[in-house]
């Protein structure tokens, strides 16, 4: 279960160490094997690889002629990047995702249950 929220500093390399009571779930779950993608409201969302997987598939069942679900398929799709955490327990997060969640520095942290932490920049609590 993933709860709590956590205010962090990426580091010079754009790698944001996960917090022991995050780490140790998502190492359970999918032996660190995450994915990351955006959100329609500039936020970013990290999902174990497990459970990222049948919601990809059930956004890809959506209609591509039809703007708003070509539109979310796009965002969620498009922007997923599987990512790993390392052995010192950091995750990097693409220029891409920065740009796009307008995280520089600093980041929150959201638990939001059972599969999924949202990461935002802190004043972008939506």
């Amino acid at each position: 279960m993933y709860r709590g929220a956590t205010l962090l500093n990426l580091d010079g390399k754009s790698r944001v160490a996960i917090p022991t009571k995050y780490r140790e779930v998502l190492m359970l779950e999918s032996s660190g094997s995450i994915v990351i993608t955006a959100h329609p409201h500039g936020c970013l969302l990290l999902y174990p690889k497990s459970a990222w997987e049948p919601i990809q598939d059930k956004v890809m069942k959506f209609s591509s002629f039809d703007k708003k679900s070509s539109g979310l398929q796009r965002l969620l799709v498009g922007y997923a990047e599987d990512v790993n955490i390392d052995a010192s327990g950091r995750l990097l997060i693409s220029s891409e995702l920065r740009a796009f969640s307008d995280i520089d520095k600093t980041l929150m942290l959201v638990g939001q249950g059972l599969s999924l932490i949202h990461i935002s920049e802190p004043t972008r609590q939506e």
